[in-house]
């Protein structure tokens, strides 16, 4: 598959080689039957997981040694692809796949509501025959319509939930839109399953090469509006960046045991696709393809041990790119006095890649973000403030923290403009009262202000501190 088959522009220069090459060959991409699993002496473990806010649907292998629970051999899939006379939903009309262009905008479902994006990147690539299927559903008119996807083609049903093509059966529904609203309580009804085997010879306008069917799929703008398109208005989506991030994730598996894969995180994931340790495998706003990763692996590890996967999680994460609890986030704020959400980032990481923990309106919705943490900690900050010292409540290292923000925010600017400096040596406690230490550094050094000076700091510190009970000593 040629460069410009699957990134265009500046995009594809935020890509390792690394991601490009297992892109292109995936070391790790097929299925274990059950047959493989049984020459293997293991117990066959399969794990689909798919994030319904992107689109995104991966399909995790594993075959493990009951005796050892190690992981003997892993393999993913990735799933997509339609025929080139698909028709998809567009603002305006229906339009056949084939004939849609990069800039082109189509209907999209944010996870929310029924929206519209702008398609970044058109992909293209072979299939076997056998590898197709043919859906066909009945619209409310009583007309049959049907689509041709390869059968790991993830789709959306009315429950919320991942299903792959080949997992469907007649009778099911899947979402629908008519007139740009959801109908999720209604959707389309399956009528007929079969494989187009017998019947793609009677599709004349497919596109096809060297006996095989040419499929396409979309890859919408990252920060646009929804990433689940609709075929026929059927919803329906995959993304291919993850192929790199499954085929990493399903090798870092082989050889560990179930206990070892689940530690196992996005961002090791993300490490082991770069070129150098210093430069990042993919641009930001795909960090979120390795955390689907991760999440498979849960997946997996919660089908072998009989488990929910949510077991797996001791703290509430926020920030699933870097994996960053609200109690991390917390305890940052607090101790380094944080007052803005670039400072969080900087300490943590967290808002870092994706963005969508930030604020309301990324690609995927949360029940709290950072901006609500950072409101919730200054204000209990605020409470703190105005009730009775807290100071003595603190640790040490924290005592030294307020101490010296308090030094560079109003006392080290004043002394500068005199050549002097003040140095924090030592907090002590004695019979209940703190005893702070510091040293004159400069020209403050023998001043002979020093003592006005020192009873001017020690005022500025009680004031500040809300601490009565404290004495400035220099030394």
């Amino acid at each position: 598959m040629a460069k410009s088959d699957l990134i265009s522009g500046s995009i594809w220069d935020e890509y390792s080689n690394e991601v490009v090459r297992r892109m292109n060959n995936p070391q790790n991409k097929g299925e274990i039957t059950e047959e493989r699993a049984k020459e293997l002496g293991a117990k066959l473990i399969i794990a689909d997981f798919g994030a319904e806010s992107c689109g995104d649907a991966v399909r995790l292998y594993w075959a493990v040694d009951e005796s050892t629970d190690k992981i003997v051999e892993a393999k993913f899939l990735s799933f997509g692809c339609f025929t080139s006379n698909t028709w998809v939903n567009t603002p305006t009309k229906r339009v056949q796949i084939k004939d849609l262009k990069v800039g082109d905008k189509v209907i999209t479902w944010n996870g929310l509501e029924i929206t519209e994006n702008t398609i970044e990147e058109i992909r293209t690539t072979l299939m076997e025959k056998e590898e197709l299927q043919k859906t066909t559903f009945i619209k409310e008119n009583g007309k049959e319509f049907s689509l041709i996807s390869s059968k790991k083609h993830p789709y959306w049903n009315v429950k919320n939930e991942l299903q792959l093509a080949e997992d469907l059966k007649v009778g099911d529904e899947l979402f629908e839109i008519t007139e740009k609203l959801l109908k999720s309580n209604n959707g389309m009804k399956i009528t007929k399953i079969e494989s187009v085997l017998g019947v793609v010879e009677e599709e004349q306008d497919l596109i096809k090469e060297d006996n095989k069917i040419v499929m396409h799929d979309l890859v919408l703008e990252e920060n646009g509006n929804g990433h689940v398109y609709f075929t026929d208005r059927v919803a329906s989506h995959n993304c291919g960046t993850a192929i790199s991030s499954s085929d990493v994730m399903a090798e870092l598996c082989i050889g560990k045991t179930v206990d070892e894969a689940i530690k196992i995180t996005n961002i090791d994931v993300e490490h082991a696709l770069r070129d150098n340790p210093d430069t990042p495998a993919v641009p930001p706003q795909k960090m979120h393809c390795s955390v689907m990763a991760y999440d498979v692996i849960k997946k997996a590890a919660a089908t072998y041990k009989g488990v929910d996967m949510e077991s797996f999680e001791t703290e509430e994460i926020i920030c699933e790119c870097a994996r960053v609890s609200l109690g991390t986030i917390q305890e940052v704020i607090k101790i380094n006095n944080l007052t803005t959400i670039e400072q969080i980032t900087d300490y943590t990481k967290a808002g870092a890649f994706c963005k969508s923990c930030v604020k309301p309106g990324g690609h995927e919705e949360k029940e709290i973000y950072l901006v609500d943490i950072l409101e919730n900690s200054l204000n209990n900050n605020e409470v703190e403030t105005n009730n009775t010292s807290h100071f003595n409540d603190l640790t040490t290292v924290q005592q030294i923290r307020e101490i010296e923000s308090i030094l560079d925010r109003d006392i080290r600017p004043m002394l500068a403009m005199d050549g002097g400096n003040i140095e924090l040596i030592d907090i002590k406690q004695n019979n209940g009262k703190n005893i702070i230490y510091v040293r004159y550094l400069g020209a403050c050094s023998g001043c002979s202000s020093g003592d006005l000076t020192l009873g001017f700091i020690e005022e500025k510190l009680k004031q500040e501190l809300q601490e009565d009970n404290l004495e400035l000593i220099y030394t």
